[in-house]
């Protein structure tokens, strides 16, 4: 299929299972899964020779016989990793036949050679690999003895037929929004037709912004006269939320109130989480003790010039140092480091149009729009 992301993360879940585990693994029945893209910046295929394999059979009447169907004419190319022509050729022939005769040495193991023959690639960068590797997922590659951390033995069939399967694997590619990508998405037996092996996918995998590796924030607004914090979610691409309100307390709301039991300074972290990644952000949170309550962002920080014709300069209201999120629209995250006052950002790095500008400082979290003509 082809695809024109509209993000600049492609992100995809799935499980590889197969009945060639266990006892199979680390033999040449070595069934693989592959998920190739090809687009800017991704090669396609090149033409490879595949040497004649053999196989073993045994045919109690000791004669084989195989039907052959062929085109009239068939035209055959293949092509280079620019897909530029290597060679062509043409094969005539104009029947379709049945082979039979005997196997020699019947009924003892004989050997079948079947002949070599030329394999275009499908080409494309495979992003379906074994965690924190370049090796593609494989029954020989991650199984119960090698990355067995990412394996669920199945034997048996508590689940699914399957006797074993992978752990939910993420496929995940930085690509250009607007462009066109040509996804593969394929799974095949090796050595054998015998036993099969499949691949789940994530029901809402490359399904839209929510696969964007998540970026968790928020603020927290409460007064000295009150054990009562509001807490207000800014985080961008997450599914779902786990809060530690530091006074062993938890919640999945997206945007909590909590009340602590007692005055103090606690200690805040979010974890959010989406198909793609899990992060956690952390802040300090005053209960009954302190002034929490946001103060304009004006009071925070200024940019200028705004509107601007390339760099803006950072003036820091409170403090010398703070966290700085450059987003676009569209939420790609252009910039994410700490600044000192009177830094300046150059927006022609990221292109003319309106940017989200986070500064984070003081335990405040405060936005504001910046224009680059």
């Amino acid at each position: 299929m082809d695809i024109v992301p509209s993000t600049d993360t492609l992100c995809f879940k799935y499980v590889f299972g197969s009945e060639e585990y266990l006892e199979y693994v680390n033999s040449q029945f070595n069934d693989v899964f592959a998920f190739l893209v090809e687009g800017p910046g991704f090669g396609a295929g090149d033409s490879i020779w595949v040497a004649a394999d053999t196989l073993v059979v045994q045919n109690d009447s000791c004669v084989i016989c195989t039907d052959t169907s062929v085109l009239v004419e068939f035209v055959f190319c293949t092509y280079d990793s620019l897909q530029q022509v290597d060679s062509c050729w043409t094969v005539t022939v104009d029947s379709f036949f049945t082979i039979c005769g005997p196997i020699p040495n019947c009924p003892e193991l004989d050997t079948i050679i079947f002949p070599g023959y030329w394999y275009v690639s499908p080409g494309g960068l495979n992003i379906a690999l074994v965690p924190n590797t370049n090796l593609p997922v494989t029954i020989n590659n991650l199984n119960h003895l090698q990355f067995s951390n990412y394996f669920t033995d199945n034997t048996g069939g508590a689940t699914v037929q399957y006797d074993g399967f992978t752990t939910p694997l993420l496929a995940k590619l930085v690509v250009t929004p607007g462009e066109t990508y040509h996804i593969r998405i394929a799974v095949s037996d090796v050595g054998d037709a015998i036993f099969d092996s499949g691949v789940f996918l994530g029901i809402e995998s490359l399904g839209g912004d929510s696969l964007l590796p998540v970026d968790p924030a928020f603020t927290s607004i409460n007064d000295s006269t009150s054990l009562e914090v509001v807490f207000d979610n800014n985080s961008f691409w997450a599914t779902s939320y786990l809060w530690n309100f530091g006074d062993g307390q938890t919640s999945t709301e997206k945007n909590p109130t909590h009340t602590y039991a007692q005055k103090g300074v606690y200690n805040v972290s979010l974890t959010a989480t989406n198909w793609c990644s899990s992060e956690m952000f952390n802040q300090t949170v005053y209960a009954g003790v302190t002034s929490a309550v946001q103060e304009p962002a004006a009071s925070l920080f200024r940019v200028s010039p705004n509107p601007t014709n390339g760099a803006i300069q950072l003036k820091l209201l409170q403090g010398n140092v703070a966290q700085v999120r450059l987003t676009a629209l569209d939420g790609r995250l252009l910039l994410d480091q700490q600044m000192a006052d009177g830094a300046r950002i150059d927006l022609n790095a990221f292109g003319k149009g309106l940017f989200q500008l986070q500064v984070i400082s003081n335990g405040q979290v405060h936005t504001q729009k910046v224009v680059n003509r």
